[in-house]
């Protein structure tokens, strides 16, 4: 019996949250260039066809882009994150700290 997997395809989710926000990969590219990373629409594809992975600067600035709050539940099945009980409010004090 197979073990179920605890988390989800990183580039299936990276493409079903950059879809729900109506961006093309040229646009993220873009928006990760105004933060100062330096990336490629082909960068983008890379992740999101699972041949690279983001290294942390890039992840988390991708996940404010997508406007992922918590990053467990967002790319885990069924496992919450640290900030899945807490309000709007509360999710903006952990990340002013």
């Amino acid at each position: 019996m197979e073990k179920p997997e605890k988390f989800k395809c990183l580039g299936e989710t990276l493409t079903k949250l950059r879809k729900e926000k109506n961006l093309l990969q040229s646009e993220v590219a873009a928006l990760l260039e105004e933060r100062g990373i330096s990336m490629t629409n082909q960068g983008v594809s890379k992740w999101e066809t699972n041949k690279v992975v983001p290294n942390a600067i890039q992840f988390l600035n991708l996940c404010d882009i997508l406007g992922v709050e918590d990053v467990m539940s967002t790319f885990s099945d069924g496992h919450t994150g640290f900030q899945s009980g807490l309000n709007a409010d509360g999710r903006k004090m952990v990340t002013e700290l």
